[in-house]
């Protein structure tokens, strides 16, 4: 700071260049513990006039090693500095995640995918909707979430509620409006492997699985009509059926996320069985 102050350096100097590869040693060489008290620091001084055009380079850095590290637990300073200067990896518009490996862009995705689940489910608790066992079932595969979005109906869109404007600013751009269907229809829109699952709030409402290449939406849209989030046509063609949230719903679920290949996170997936647990839905 003294020097920076006192004696700021050219931007063409060779000292920022310096400084920025004793960050990156520096970063590598702390152990995780020291490493993670560190990253206030490390993000103030990637901020600093000097570095700022090295700062993407830097963020990667830092990102990758916290990636790195035995617990990665979300860390929301990193969290929110990476959203601010990068958007969501789970933009295809974001290109800069392409300097970060990919088990780092998926630690960041299942940061938000956790955000998410969580912030619906008090949403919905508030009013009265969505129950707390859909939360703890989706929880269980948030690592391999790869992308994540909640769907506000009228209701919530349009609260004065200061948490919920709140909560509207931190995920600017990240979230989606549900232009049809009851004022208090809300969704969440989470993508697993091949698959993507539409989860609402409502707890008569079924979950509609559709195969990636039978999607009706297109993800991370501003907003989606409820017909196309409640397919029958994309169900059909994807040779899925809904999901009852009905007794041991959990046994089912798990029974036909299996067949196609997807386990809860930290469990060795298998090869899928040879016969689907269940035939399509005819419903809409």
């Amino acid at each position: 700071d003294d020097l920076t102050s006192e004696f700021p350096p050219p931007a063409s100097s060779w000292f920022w260049d310096a400084l920025a590869k004793a960050i990156c040693q520096q970063a590598d060489r702390l152990d995780d513990s020291a490493f993670k008290s560190r990253i206030p620091l490390l993000l103030g001084l990637i901020n600093i006039n000097g570095l700022i055009p090295r700062r993407d380079g830097l963020l990667a850095t830092i990102l990758d090693r916290y990636a790195r590290t035995a617990d990665r637990a979300p860390h929301n300073q990193l969290l929110d500095y990476a959203l601010e200067h990068w958007r969501s990896p789970q933009l295809r518009t974001s290109l800069k995640w392409g300097q970060v490996a990919d088990s780092t862009k998926q630690m960041i995705c299942g940061w938000l995918a956790l955000e998410d689940l969580e912030d619906f489910y008090r949403l919905c608790q508030d009013e009265r909707q969505v129950d707390e066992s859909r939360l703890k079932y989706w929880l269980r595969f948030k690592e391999q979430i790869v992308f994540s979005q909640i769907v506000l109906g009228t209701t919530l869109n349009r609260s004065s509620d200061p948490d919920i404007i709140k909560l509207k600013e931190r995920k600017k751009g990240r979230l989606a409006r549900l232009i049809s269907g009851t004022n208090d229809s809300n969704a969440i829109i989470m993508q697993i492997g091949d698959w993507v699952f539409v989860e609402f709030s409502a707890k008569g409402d079924p979950c509609h699985p559709y195969k990636v290449g039978n999607l009706p939406i297109e993800l991370g849209s501003p907003s989606y009509f409820l017909h196309e989030l409640k397919s029958r046509s994309a169900l059909l063609a994807s040779d899925a059926r809904t999901f009852l949230h009905l007794r041991e719903w959990q046994i089912d679920f798990d029974d036909t996320l299996r067949f196609w290949g997807l386990r809860p996170d930290k469990i060795e997936r298998s090869p899928p069985a040879a016969i689907a647990p269940s035939a399509p839905a005819t419903e809409d």
